[in-house]
């Protein structure tokens, strides 16, 4: 099949997606509003990012109006057999507005669970986007649910399986690189978050939190691994700010590091507003 991704391309949660089914010999084009440098993560996929589709993009107050008509001329000359958004908001929506067909559409979480709720900010897109979907696919309960409540037919609805492997996450691939590479003691309890820097995910609340636990316990370490977020950089300066700056590592790992990371530390915390 010829299919196209519409998506974040630096998420990757999306690009595993797109790059599975490039292995199994589909032709799997992805478009994306944000463009992906590292080469690796996009190999095997045609690549388009939508500014290059159409200049204008790149001028402020004119993306809104430009976006659909852009994807769908991209759309009318691949023409593919199926196109994928992931994300109801804004990918879902951009693709409900292109009138693209057939259309697949996965919530993920907090489009669907918080800003796609009744009275949320993105309500209205969110549900013009499950309209528009012939098949939305999702991985959990709550998102199922909350597909419904935005309008989806049942009959249209599949489930997949999100899981992971814990063969490779037991304790036998607990390394001590993640204390060594710091100078941090051998045995410094580390605390590990994986949540991206943004507002529902609270990184400030656990770091004010971590100062109070690391009084207490001088061993404590925090270890935040994320990729990306808007917040990121009022983080860092939080951290300075509270001179937490030799006890707090800020780590972005390639997947196959993840498995040990997650082995040689001894808590993780999650404190978002809301999960699939």
């Amino acid at each position: 099949m010829r299919v196209l991704g519409i998506g974040d391309a630096r998420s990757l949660n999306f690009l595993r997606w797109a790059r599975r089914l490039a292995e199994h010999g589909h032709e799997v084009h992805v478009v994306s509003g944000r463009d992906n440098t590292r080469p690796d993560e996009t190999e095997g996929l045609h690549f388009h990012l939508v500014q290059r589709l159409d200049p204008l993009l790149r001028v402020p107050g004119v993306r809104r109006f430009r976006w659909a008509p852009a994807v769908a001329r991209l759309a009318r000359d691949l023409n593919p057999d199926v196109v994928h958004a992931h994300y109801l908001l804004p990918y879902g929506y951009w693709a409900a507005r292109a009138r693209l067909e057939p259309l697949v559409v996965s919530p993920w979480g907090t489009d669907a669970l918080v800003d796609g709720r009744p009275g949320g900010p993105g309500h209205d897109r969110a549900r013009a986007a499950i309209a528009a979907a012939d098949v939305v696919v999702v991985n959990s309960r709550a998102l199922e649910e909350a597909a419904v409540e935005l309008g989806a037919p049942p009959g249209r609805i599949r489930s997949v399986l999100w899981h992971a492997d814990l063969g490779g996450f037991g304790p036998e691939r607990r390394g001590r690189r993640l204390r060594e590479d710091r100078s941090w003691p051998a045995d410094a309890f580390v605390v590990l978050s994986l949540r991206n820097f943004r507002p529902d995910t609270h990184i400030d609340l656990l770091v004010r939190a971590f100062r109070r636990v690391h009084e207490e316990e001088p061993r404590a370490r925090l270890v935040l691994a994320a990729r990306r977020g808007p917040l990121r950089e009022e983080v860092e300066r939080l951290v300075g700010e509270l001179a937490l700056t030799p006890v707090v590592a800020f780590l972005s790992v390639p997947p196959d590091e993840l498995p040990e990371l997650i082995a040689s530390a001894d808590v993780a915390v999650t404190l978002t507003d809301s999960d699939s």
